[in-house]
């Protein structure tokens, strides 16, 4: 076989940093071993993979192609990777979390600090994710485990688990002019203001809607965060987690308004899950804390 995993490794980093010098240095070679492995491997293929567009290496069609393939070829061998040394301690030697924008870091980190002071084999790879963008990110196996997802029906080969339940209300900054606004406020009322929506993560199937009314005027934002912030200034109005904003609403920044469509408030639950047919015990130490912090569900309080 002509084709070797290094040198599938070094073409996509090529493809993904547009130069032979940027390659170099994230696989911490010298440039002209890039060069000698692309141009062998171009040779094996007797095809050219690569043009030059002033400073930057694009594919060619035939790059193209064969990029698809070798990113499947990567995630295979790095599967295949991960399942042989498991199988050798029962520890997986890395661990991939998605956690959706909603969990709190100091919790999440917490946890994490909790795992590593009974486990130091398994690496943690952690990925943030917003709205259905978590269960994308498991069915497409991206991550092994997913916490804070929103209500989703998966395939049978899923686990799917009740988490914590997240109370979302409606506020406006306390001198925005619907602040002493008669409530409930109505859907012609909202309607005449910007509101801020999080724009979901979700890559491959349909996404979550954001609960506006047809012609809304949006500033679509791709975390809670900057969404929250939007609100807290006042540029914007709209629904938020409430544990997200507690500091602003105690300091009556924010104002919590009653609203004619309460669908896009009140209480929802939220959910972890993962592969049934995953094997490992670094994510059997996370299902068994996980009960807990589901049973005693206040982390998104």
């Amino acid at each position: 076989m002509k084709i070797t995993l290094e040198a599938l490794t070094v073409f996509e980093s090529i493809n993904r940093n547009g130069s032979y010098a940027a390659a170099a240095r994230e696989l911490h070679k010298v440039p002209s071993a890039i060069t000698y492995t692309i141009n062998k491997l171009e040779e094996d293929l007797n095809l050219k993979l690569f043009a030059k567009s002033g400073r930057q290496m694009v594919l060619t069609t035939a790059g193209e192609e064969f990029s698809n393939h070798c990113k499947k070829l990567l995630a295979h061998a790095e599967s295949l990777e991960r399942s042989t040394s498991q199988i050798a301690s029962g520890w997986e030697n890395e661990l991939r979390i998605a956690v959706n924008d909603i969990v709190p870091e100091d919790k999440i980190l917490a946890l994490f600090d909790l795992f590593y002071e009974e486990v130091d084999s398994t690496n943690i790879r952690l990925s943030k994710e917003m709205l259905s963008g978590s269960w994308d990110a498991l069915l497409s196996d991206r991550v092994d485990l997913i916490i804070g997802a929103p209500h989703y029906i998966p395939p049978a080969d899923y686990e799917v688990k009740s988490f914590c339940e997240i109370e979302f209300v409606f506020v406006v900054n306390k001198e925005h002019e619907l602040a002493e606004q008669i409530q409930p406020i109505t859907d012609e009322q909202i309607n005449n203001y910007r509101v801020s929506v999080v724009a979901d993560s979700n890559r491959s199937f349909a996404t979550m809607s954001f609960d506006v009314f047809k012609d809304q005027k949006l500033l679509i934002l791709p975390t809670h965060q900057m969404k929250n912030a939007t609100q807290i200034s006042g540029l914007c109005i709209g629904s938020v987690a409430k544990h997200l904003v507690k500091d602003a609403l105690e300091n009556n920044v924010l104002k919590i308004k009653e609203i004619e469509n309460s669908s896009i408030v009140g209480k929802h639950q939220t959910y972890y899950a993962y592969r049934k047919n995953h094997m490992g015990k670094a994510l059997d130490w996370f299902k068994n804390h996980l009960v807990n912090i589901s049973h005693e569900n206040q982390w998104l309080k």
